[in-house]
């Protein structure tokens, strides 16, 4: 079984659209967990009314305040149930056979622990989904007057030459 994690806060209808991705593109059991902070006593209704169905159990849990997203990883994480964890978020739409290439991915090798999918945007385009690992430099440079200078702008905008 799959186990999806999400941490939502105030976009009911992003959430709706992944979950709608979800429904109509996991081909295998799964579980939706969902850590809603500060959550409307309207959306697990609403939730509830649009996806009763049983191919994946939404499993829904309001609170009060924002309990912040590594919280609501750690919350999903200690309540999932699958084999596999997979973390979205409520502005992720599922691309077809995403999520079966990403398991065949893991099942074929097995000394991989973790795997992230290419993101891309709705025009098509790859969106870039890491960076460089910061170095003391690039912290005095965004912090202090030297980061107005040329040659500081140059280093702090250079982009991740390989693709992860």
């Amino acid at each position: 079984m799959l186990s999806i994690i999400i941490v939502h806060f105030h976009t009911p209808e992003l959430l709706r659209l992944c979950l709608r991705s979800i429904r109509d593109t996991v081909k295998t059991d799964y579980e939706v967990l969902i850590a809603d902070s500060e959550a409307d006593p309207d959306t697990e209704t609403d939730l509830r009314q649009e996806f009763p169905s049983p191919a994946g159990e939404i499993i829904y849990q309001p609170f009060r305040q924002n309990i912040g997203y590594a919280k609501g990883i750690n919350w999903g994480i200690e309540h999932s149930q699958g084999e596999y964890i997979l973390i979205l978020n409520p502005d992720i739409i599922l691309a077809p056979n995403a999520v079966a290439e990403l398991r065949k991915f893991l099942d074929t090798n097995p000394t991989v622990g973790l795997v992230g999918p290419r993101l891309v945007n709705f025009n098509g385009k790859t969106q870039n989904s890491a960076a460089r690992f910061y170095r003391p430099f690039t912290i005095v440079f965004r912090r202090t007057w030297l980061g107005k200078l040329g040659f500081a702008k140059k280093r702090l905008c250079q982009k991740t030459t390989s693709q992860i």
